[in-house]
């Protein structure tokens, strides 16, 4: 979803928006206002780089055949 960003000052329910910061869009009436005034510009959305998933534990062929499960993270050895 791309993002709507303020050209100049905004005053929007009892807060200012600078030049740059992003606005609410939550009422498209209003969003569509700001960008017929050219109060605020439609940006790309940059994209968040993807969070990075902990590795399983791996465990062996011999254990995953005999249906054991990988020891817990943080269990006592």
């Amino acid at each position: 979803m791309a993002t709507i960003k303020a050209t100049r000052p905004v005053l929007y329910q009892n807060r200012l928006y600078n030049p740059g910061e992003e606005l609410p869009q939550h009422d498209p009436a209003i969003v569509s206002a700001w960008l017929a005034a050219g109060s605020a510009k439609e940006t790309a959305a940059a994209k968040k780089p993807a969070a990075s998933k902990p590795k399983a534990a791996t465990t062996s062929g011999k254990a995953r055949a005999q249906g054991k499960k990988p020891p817990a993270k943080g269990a006592a050895k």
